[in-house]
């Protein structure tokens, strides 16, 4: 799996590749190298290896699942925005979870212990999420 895009410069592609991870699932860490070869404007190629750690992001929201069943309560015409919508509730009694969305390390580890194919995709994709590498602008994930 690769992630190419046409080189300004020459006729070739520029691209990354994941060459080597590591899944540390105690940690919720994943080290990844990846294979970044791109044209100068002399059509010179260059490689450069890249070290980039994915971790989880600890993104807490308040809990999609909490209602007026809830313990605590969800109190009517609740804005966490607007404290005199909380009723008695202090801001730490608010239930709040983690955002799965910047669970990255998680998600690979999931993926991975599922013994799903296309992880290489999948790193990929959370590099690109995370902004470590490029998104858009003519990039393309393709088969090798």
């Amino acid at each position: 799996m690769k992630y190419v895009k046409k080189s300004p410069y020459v006729d070739a592609y520029d691209s990354y590749e994941v060459t080597w991870y590591n899944i540390d699932k105690y940690e919720r860490r994943v080290s990844v190298n990846v294979t970044h070869v791109y044209h100068t404007r002399n059509g010179f190629p260059v490689v450069k290896i890249l070290k980039l750690p994915i971790e989880d992001r600890e993104v807490t929201i308040v809990d999609p699942d909490w209602n007026e069943n809830s313990i605590p309560p969800k109190p009517a015409n609740f804005s966490l925005t607007n404290p005199s919508t909380w009723g008695d509730l202090r801001f730490d009694e608010i239930p709040t979870v983690l955002d799965k969305r910047y669970l990255y390390a998680t998600r690979i580890i999931e993926s991975f212990s599922r013994a799903d194919t296309g992880l290489d995709e999948i790193i990929l994709s959370t590099l690109i999420d995370t902004g470590k590498i490029p998104g858009g602008n003519g990039w393309t994930i393709v088969e090798d």
